[in-house]
């Protein structure tokens, strides 16, 4: 990858750890809210030792022109007009709105991955995919049902073996030529960050 000294334009973090890894990543939510501080759509405001509120700050047109999963996660946390707030005050409602807001991301973001022709379906490892659960089924079914016997180890192994590599993140998506180009950017831009 050439190192890159940014991120894809238009792209918010998320989007860019997506295209580098084929994951959201576990600070999805984190670095969304604060790429909206960044962007001046919000203000982070500390109300105690732990706790926050996420007033809202921008306008209709200034939310319009971030990126979707920005957007997604402004609107989970109820924070798209000006002087609306969220306050991250350690409360059970207000987890269950971070957990749903954190939740989201992943189907955003793979959405809009394919919304916008980066990356497409791979039918053929989704039904791979299929084969191992059916087969890890039809294992267990026999082995549990019948007398002792190792007919059942076949269906075994296999969905044992071929679940390790299909069952994992990425698997059943393929990045376009247009996707192949902003992974490269996107992985240019984290050896960027990773370098010391």
């Amino acid at each position: 990858f050439p190192v890159m000294y940014a991120p894809p334009p238009g792209f918010g973090p998320v989007q860019t750890v997506f295209l580098a890894t084929e994951t959201v990543g576990d600070k999805a939510l984190v670095a969304s809210v604060l790429h909206l501080a960044e962007r001046r759509l919000v203000t982070l405001t500390p109300t105690g030792a732990d706790t926050w509120r996420v007033t809202g700050t921008g306008t209709p047109e200034q939310w319009a022109a971030v990126d979707p999963v920005s957007q997604q996660v402004g609107a989970a946390l109820r924070v798209t007009t000006p002087g609306s707030y969220f306050e991250a005050d350690g409360s059970i409602g207000a987890g269950e709105i971070l957990k749903a807001a954190g939740a989201s991301i992943g189907g955003t973001t793979t959405a809009w991955s394919r919304g916008a022709g980066l990356t497409r379906g791979a039918a053929g490892e989704r039904w791979a995919q299929v084969a191992v659960v059916v087969s890890a089924l039809v294992g267990f079914a026999v082995m549990a049902w019948s007398r002792p016997t190792i007919a059942g180890l076949p269906f075994a192994a296999f969905a044992l073996v071929g679940g390790w590599y299909l069952m994992r993140s990425g698997v059943g998506s393929r990045r376009t030529p247009t996707g192949r180009l902003a992974w490269s950017q996107s992985a240019g831009f984290q050896r960027l960050l990773a370098t010391e």
